[in-house]
């Protein structure tokens, strides 16, 4: 059946159903009208005349006819069916309602489904042809092509021109196709294959199976360009999806010109699948050609291993096994709220601020106190209320002038800081209106006046307890029978006097310190009238979310029953809080089981049943597991509130709980931690960490001539290091005690060597070394908030460090070994330990704090004299014990030898005010050390030697702001000097002593340095850039030598250096740099001081897409000069290509001494890099030293596995050729494969 032209208008698409019942039942497809533009295929026992018959007479009728068929009206044709007995029965004549529309494009494939479409239609029993645009998709695949043929009774398709078809993740191109939907096997010609990341072309493509194809006479490239920059060619070539890559008589080409050849290919697909074996082959000038081989035998996340094998004509043989274990595992428990499918965003929101609850539940927030306080009202005078009074009064006077702005003028004057940021806008009020406190959001006195006044009215000046006010009312609202008014306020508080609040801060702190000392409050009451003491919140108890945040930190330091704070301040006066009774704050798992009980059980129904909804919606049916997996397994995978879990590894659960899990102590509990499921709240109770590398290599031992290599040898070497970290239960990350770690290795180093090449070696050597760390900490007194009053806030006051170690050294040739053993050595020390926090100091410090405030002055030069206090004080302690041993020194032979050494070093900061706008900085070290040796070389018995060193700096800094609005653009200038003058000195030590050189702080020098340095800048800062610019630097240094080598040298002055960088363009992408060298000390030749002996400038200018630097260098230190030019440019257009050019002339020798190209060519498949470097001075035999290299690298960076490299050097003028892994620098000219591998 072929329908005309007006019929090709109404049918666009099709729909085949049950599509293999068709072909097993061998049911003709009948056709049945649904609507104006769609046709549908259904199965009726109908014999092919009787549709022919039917369809004759329906298109007879003009049903179909575009001039008697409405759009909107459904066709009302009734399909009858052959019973039986031969009869035709009919359907119950009922209303048949269009279609939806179907949407082929976007509608996904069913199964035993067909969609389809198509310009042009041809139906022929089960033959089907579409032509333009034509698409048919199943649940497996998905064709499109200018022409298509399907025979259903076959499950055969043929498409032509434009073709693309897609079966899972591989998608097919050419001009002719046949494929079979049912076994997935078919022909390409002429086309081409991508599955990520690889495009296959070939003259045929036989698709073997679903996941395989076979391709004969093609090309595999990366590059998803027409032509591709590179390709692989090969004869024969067998691709299966997901799995491998198999290619034969493989020539890789780069821009069509043929490079390299491979007789075979092998390529694993398998994602995240690393090689199982990884195979190397290449040349060079130093190995000639090689080979190596490595072969994984272990690659899981703990446990990892290879064997390798390497075999070189010139560096002879070698092999060996490299493996490591590594653990570092957590077992903690977790409170989970997981985000609910199709969540709104209040939804969200509500979850996190309850996890953020429970997190203030497990640090202490929701704890309660039972509190007595001890108050001390300010006592307010008639001058205080006079002075508030004074100046509402010149607020009010500012208020009546012209145009006056009521916000501006509360945000300059109002004492409340709830609206005086806001313009004292307090918003729209009802009269009796109260906060959620249940307080009245006005007082009394200030309603009345503000329900009386009109829109835009000011009050006059009101009195209340608390002080003045001044109200404005903006707007007034009678909606719905209730009236509002929007208010802005001025407040003006009675307050006390500066006098007042001191005198009574004096009188509170001495009490305190008697209540601190055990003396009962309501004792201390009865001596001072002025105070009062009363139970905090009528002797019941309350939460610390609660309090006050004035005294909220305080009362959170307290620990123990009778304590008290320090003195509180607040607007009305001075409180001391003391703890009668605390709940004790909740454990993990006590929140967790309350949570889980109370909310955690119906969020997590509330979850499985919107699961549920969600899919049921999306008609999504979840797949089944694979037959053999655990119960356990599921029970996981379930979801659940509170969940306990073992030791599991970082890579087994999502990576922002392994992160912060990872950072946390034993007993500790995270912050609210968000993942891509929900918030998450964690308690660690145990962890392990432990790693180490086991490896054992041997290979033969050459010589290190290039051409002519000689076996000299063999080596081997065996070594195990392990790492462990000991986790206790005092470790603490927030107070700085960490864990107990051990650090060991064991290593068998063995050298033997032909008679005549060396001496062998052979030695176990062995390194153990345990650390303990842990920092001290107190309160921060510095840190407080607008009252004075401290917040839950530490400092750091210094660090200890503990450590034991131990080497150990067997030689087993017998012939004994010089190395260093120490047996053991121990090393306690304490470092930056601020004096003036230590319990006795604290005191002491206090007392001179005092004494520094009443004697210090402002004055000019006497405050140079200024009393000296403990503040920014700290020193270090550091003991050190070994017992040292050696079994070889000079001549002596089992030396043994116990020292010790005591180091303490205090270091004091100060600021000295030399001037009423100029102020120096100093800094003040003292070293000492005490050295002891139970003996020396001459037997003498227990040496002390005592050393010791002062560094001083002073330095000043002085800088001027300019207004230079004048040049456009601009707004401040800045200029900033900087001085620095700094001395040390450590006296000559007795060197007649003959101590053994080896043990802790055995050898001191003389120093007398006097040093001064200067810094100078100008910066601008102007109208478009946020920071500031600097446009000028200028930098020198001078340094004497005062000590008598120096002046035996006659080199008393260091050289002295002066750079000066200038940056002239607002963009900084300009620097000109230039450096100056000059010697102060007389001149060996000419007797001249003060010569220039070095000079240096540099310009250079960097641009988004090139750089340029031109430099120019001259060097006289000695009695030879040298002087030269050197040139750089680099241009990158884009991130694909990049040319580097570079070159350095001697001006003296009249010759370049090196010059380099190189030229990078990146297109996200494949990296190319070509380089040519040259570098040395060509001089007559045996000094010429001129090496030329040039290098070609290939890199893939579709695969790992392949890289090819070409160099050639110029020193031996050979090639060298090799494939290495991706990531390692290619280098022609040394060594690089694994008969030298590095380990450390």
């Amino acid at each position: 059946m072929q329908l005309n032209k007006q019929d090709h208008q109404l049918i666009r698409l099709f729909q085949l159903h049950e599509k293999r019942e068709f072909k097993k039942r061998k049911i003709p497809y009948q056709i049945k009208p649904l609507g104006q533009h769609h046709i549908r295929f259904c199965r009726f026992p109908l014999t092919y005349s009787v549709i022919f018959f039917i369809l004759l007479l329906w298109l007879s009728t003009g049903v179909l006819s575009q001039d008697t068929v409405s759009p909107a009206t459904p066709s009302n044709t009734e399909i009858s069916q052959t019973n039986a007995d031969g009869t035709i029965s009919k359907p119950e004549s009922q209303p048949e309602k269009p279609p939806a529309r179907l949407d082929p494009e976007n509608a996904s494939g069913e199964k035993d489904r067909i969609i389809g479409k198509g310009q042009h239609l041809i139906v022929n029993k089960n033959l089907v042809e579409i032509h333009g645009q034509a698409l048919v998709k199943t649940e497996e695949i998905v064709l499109w092509a200018d022409h298509i043929w399907a025979d259903f009774d076959k499950d055969m398709v043929k498409a032509y021109g434009n073709v693309k078809l897609v079966v899972g993740d591989e998608e097919t191109f050419s001009n002719e196709l046949v494929y079979n939907m049912t076994t997935n096997e078919g022909i390409v010609h002429e086309g081409f294959t991508y599955s990520e990341p690889w495009y296959y072309r070939g003259k045929e493509i036989f698709k073997i199976g679903e996941n395989e194809s076979y391709i004969r006479g093609g090309s595999i490239t990366s590059s998803p360009l027409k032509y591709p920059h590179y390709d692989f060619l090969a004869s024969k070539i067998i691709v299966k999806t997901n799995k491998e890559l198999i290619a034969k008589h493989v020539i890789l080409r780069i821009g069509g010109f043929p490079l390299f050849y491979f007789p075979a290919y092998r390529r694993d697909l398998r994602k995240d699948k690393q090689a199982k074996v990884i195979f190397r082959l290449g040349t060079d000038s130093y190995q000639g050609p090689f080979m190596s081989i490595e072969l994984p035998i272990s690659r899981r996340r703990r446990l990892n291993g290879s064997i390798m094998f390497d075999q070189s004509s010139r560096r002879g043989r070698g092999g060996g096994t490299d493996g490591g274990y590594r653990v570092n595992d957590v077992g903690f428990d977790e409170i989970f709220l997981p985000f609910l499918p199709d969540a709104t965003p209040s939804e969200k929101a509500k979850l996190k601020d309850l996890a953020a609850e429970l997190a203030d539940r497990l640090d202490g927030e929701f704890d309660h106190y039972k509190l007595r306080q001890l108050f001390f009202e300010y006592l307010i005078t008639d001058e205080d209320v006079k002075r508030a009074h004074t100046k509402i009064q010149e607020v009010y006077t500012k208020l009546q002038a012209e145009n006056a702005d009521f916000g501006k003028i509360s945000e300059a004057n109002s004492d409340d800081d709830q609206t005086r940021y806001q313009g004292g806008d307090l918003g729209f009020l009802v009269r009796g209106e109260k906060d959620q406190e249940g307080e009245l959001r006005l007082d009394p006195v200030l309603e009345e006046a503000a329900f009386a006044l009109k829109a835009g009215e000011i009050s006059q000046v009101l009195r209340t307890d608390r002080g003045f006010h001044i109200l404005k009312v903006d707007h007034i609202l009678d909606i719905y029978g209730e009236h509002e008014i929007s208010i802005r306020r001025i407040d003006i508080n009675i307050s006390p006097s500066d006098e007042t609040r001191e005198t009574t801060r004096e009188i509170a702190e001495k009490i305190q310190g008697r209540a601190a000392a055990g003396e009962s409050l309501a004792q201390l009451a009865s001596e001072f009238e002025e105070s009062e003491v009363s139970d905090v919140n009528n002797g019941a108890m309350i939460p610390l979310n609660e309090m006050d945040s004035r005294w909220k930190y305080s009362v959170r330091r307290l620990e123990m029953l009778g304590e008290v704070t320090p003195t509180v301040m607040t607007d009305r006066g001075i409180h001391i809080f003391q703890l009668m009774e605390k709940e004790e704050t909740p454990s993990f798992e006590e929140v967790a089981r309350d949570f889980e009980e109370k909310v955690g059980r119906s969020m997590i129904e509330e979850f499985e049943k919107r699961r549920v909804q969600k899919a049921e919606a999306e008609k999504k049916v979840p797949e089944s597991k694979e037959t053999g997996q655990d119960e356990e397994q599921n029970e996981e995978e379930k979801i659940k509130a509170y969940t306990k879990h073992g030791f599991k590894g970082r890579w087994e659960h999502e990576r922002a709980v392994t992160r912060e899990a990872q950072q946390l102590d034993r007993d500790e509990s995270s912050h609210v931690i968000e993942s891509k499921k929900g918030y998450h709240l964690i308690n660690i109770k145990k962890k392990r960490t432990y790693r180490g590398d086991l490896f054992f290599y041997t290979n033969d031992q050459y010589s290190f001539s290039r051409e002519e290599a000689t076996r000299i040898g063999q080596r081997t070497a065996l070594r195990w290091g392990h790492y462990h970290s000991i986790y206790t239960p005092w470790d603490n990350r927030e107070e700085g005690r960490k864990p107990l770690n051990f650090m060991g290795r064991v290593e068998l180093q063995s050298k033997s060597y032909k008679e005549g090449f060396g001496d062998s070696e052979s030695a176990i050597d062995s390194f153990g070394m345990f650390t303990w760390g842990s920092a001290f900490s107190a309160i921060d007194e510095l840190d407080t908030d607008d009252d004075g009053n401290l917040t839950f806030s530490t400092q750091p006051i210094g660090e200890f460090l503990g450590r034991l170690q131990v080497n150990h050294s067997l030689d087993l040739t017998g012939e004994g070994t010089r190395t260093l053993q120490k047996l053991p050595e121990a090393n306690v020390s304490l470092s930056r330990m601020r004096v003036s926090n230590l319990p006795i100091f604290k005191i002491i410090n206090d007392r001179m704090v005092k004494i520094a405030e009443k004697v210090n002055t402002d004055t000019p030069i006497l405050s140079l004299l200024s009393f000296p206090t403990l503040e920014n004080t700290s020193f270090d302690l550091d003991v050190n014990v070994g017992n040292f041993y050696r079994d070889l020194y000079q001549e002596e032979k089992n030396v043994y030898l116990l020292a010790g050494v005591v180091g303490f070093d205090v270091r004091k900061q100060s600021t000295l005010k030399i001037s009423s706008t100029r102020e120096a900085k100093l800094d003040l070290n003292l070293n000492t050390n005490f050295v002891w040796h139970d003996k020396d070389r001459d037997g003498n018995r227990h040496i002390f030697r005592r050393v010791y060193d002062v560094q001083v700096d002073v330095s000043t800094i002085l800088f001027r702001i300019y207004d230079i609005s004048f040049i456009p653009g601009a707004r401040r200038m800045r200029h900033q000097m900087n001085s620095t003058v700094s001395a040390s000195y450590a006296p000559p030590v007795d060197r007649e002593d003959n101590l053994y050189p080896f043990g802790p702080s055995t050898y001191f020098y003389e120093a007398k340095d006097l040093t001064y340095r200067f810094d100078t800048s100008i910066e601008i800062k102007t109208q478009k850039n946020k920071t500031p610019l600097r446009i000028l630097q200028f930098r020198t240094r001078l340094q004497a030598d005062y000590t008598d080598y120096a002046a035996e040298w006659n080199r008393k002055y260091d050289f002295i250096d002066s750079n000066v960088t200038i940056t002239p363009l607002a963009s900084q992408s300009m620097n000109i740099i230039i450096r100056t060298t000059h010697d102060p000390n007389e001149s060996e030749l000419d007797q001249k001081r003060f010569k220039q002996v070095g000079f240096r400038s540099n310009v250079s200018y960097r641009r988004d897409k090139w750089d340029f630097s031109l430099g120019n260098s001259f060097s006289k230190r000695t009695s030879r000069a040298s002087r030269r030019i050197n040139f750089s440019f680099q241009f990158r257009p884009n991130s694909l290509i990049e040319i580097d050019l570079g070159a350095d002339y001697d001006w003296i020798e009249k010759q370049f001494y090196s010059q380099r190209m190189t030229l990078r060519r990146n297109l996200n498949v494949w990296d190319l890099r070509i380089s040519w470097h040259r570098v040395g001075i060509k001089r007559s035999p045996p000094y010429n030293n001129v090496r030329q290299d040039f290098t070609f690298q290939l890199n893939l960076l579709a695969d790992p596995a392949v890289t090819v490299g070409l160099g050639y050097d110029a020193t031996t003028e050979t090639w060298g050729f090799r494939s290495l892994p991706v990531g390692v620098p290619y280098n022609a000219f040394g060594v690089g494969n694994g008969l030298s591998r590095s380990y450390f």
